[in-house]
């Protein structure tokens, strides 16, 4: 059996833009955000807001439920897990965390003159020599840690 395939324009152009909607409007209101509030917020049609959000509650990128009644589909989102933020580039993730590493030593390798500049040269060549896995195990650590 074949996978079904990703129609990633879709998720660009629909899924996304909704999922940092709902991820924006928490930040500044109180739960619950409502069906409507998306609609009206990125301007499509109520149904497109309701059958999107169910995709995303249903992909574990939203805590929501189900309100639907006569009048229609509706759902009513109470918050986003840590997978919704990762997405929505409103938490990191740990390749996040490994490229803002190495940016951040890169700056500094740039500006600092001498050996300084050269040991963190080769702090980064370090990095970018190991495999991508054990630089993304590194990254969560210190994810991890800093919610300590």
């Amino acid at each position: 059996m074949t996978a079904p395939m990703v129609n990633l324009a879709l998720y660009d152009e629909r899924d996304l833009p909704v999922l940092r909607a709902v991820v924006a409007r928490l930040e500044t209101n109180r739960p619950p955000v409502m069906t409507q509030h998306v609609a009206e917020e990125l301007g499509i049609d109520q149904a497109v807001a309701a059958r999107t959000l169910s995709r995303l509650i249903g992909a574990g990128l939203l805590d929501g439920t189900d309100v639907s009644s006569f009048e229609g589909e509706d759902y009513f989102v109470q918050g986003v897990p840590l997978a919704g933020l990762e997405v929505s580039g409103a938490w990191p993730t740990a390749e996040t965390a490994v490229d803002r590493l190495i940016r951040a030593l890169q700056a500094e390798a740039d500006s600092a003159a001498g050996v300084d500049g050269s040991r963190l040269q080769a702090a980064i060549d370090t990095l970018k020599t190991l495999s991508h896995d054990t630089v993304v195990a590194v990254g969560a650590s210190i994810i991890t840690g800093a919610m300590r």
